[in-house]
């Protein structure tokens, strides 16, 4: 992704990827649950790879076997939470709360999507247009990003990779109990999500 971290090199990128525990996952027509003392929740659509086979020291060229489709992945973060000195350091912390990962609404197959770095991203809260872009300006592509992480350890059939957001998250405001947001992925799909209080 880009953002802050562009002040990475693109090899030193790739170590900053984030782990979110199951538990995260949500689907169409849920809720973000907003955990209490959390100062400001921030959503970031992104395009979710689904792995379809057991998959171990890929390398780039070998990693578009490993990929069954794509999906919509919400990267919910709390970013204002936790001790303000521990920065970067709790990003699994704050990215990992239950509900922070709305997946859906569905799987395009690999074949259905073969242009994966031109489709269009949006995300709408409230009806306002908050985020638009396409996928065009990874640092790390989707085949480095499974072949990377493939020889961090064993992928499965199911598990899913969410690519990071494409740009930058100046445009985003903090997320609010009542809130309605609509995520969409050209060739995939679109979902709605709610947004309430713990």
């Amino acid at each position: 992704s880009r953002g802050e971290t562009t002040t990475l090199s693109k090899e030193e990128l790739i170590h900053t990827i984030i782990l979110k525990p199951p538990s995260a996952i949500i689907g169409p027509g849920d809720s973000v649950v907003i955990p209490p003392g959390a100062g400001g929740v921030f959503p970031e659509v992104e395009l979710c790879i689904v792995i379809g086979k057991r998959s171990r020291n890929l390398t780039v060229e070998q990693a578009p076997s490993a990929i069954f489709g794509y999906s919509i992945l919400l990267d919910v973060t709390a970013r204002n939470y936790g001790p303000k000195q521990s920065g970067k350091a709790m990003r699994c912390i704050r990215k990992g709360y239950d509900t922070f990962a709305p997946f859906g609404p569905g799987i395009t197959t690999r074949d259905e999507l073969p242009d994966w770095a031109k489709t269009k991203m949006n995300l709408w809260v409230n009806g306002e247009l908050r985020q638009s872009a396409t996928n065009e300006t990874m640092i790390n592509g989707v085949y480095e990003l499974v072949s990377f992480l493939s020889r961090v350890g064993t992928l499965e059939p199911g598990d899913l990779i969410s690519c990071g957001t494409p740009d930058s998250p100046e445009h985003q405001q903090k997320l609010v109990a009542g809130d309605v947001m609509i995520a969409e992925i050209e060739g995939i799909g679109r979902m709605t999500l709610g947004i309430r209080n713990a």
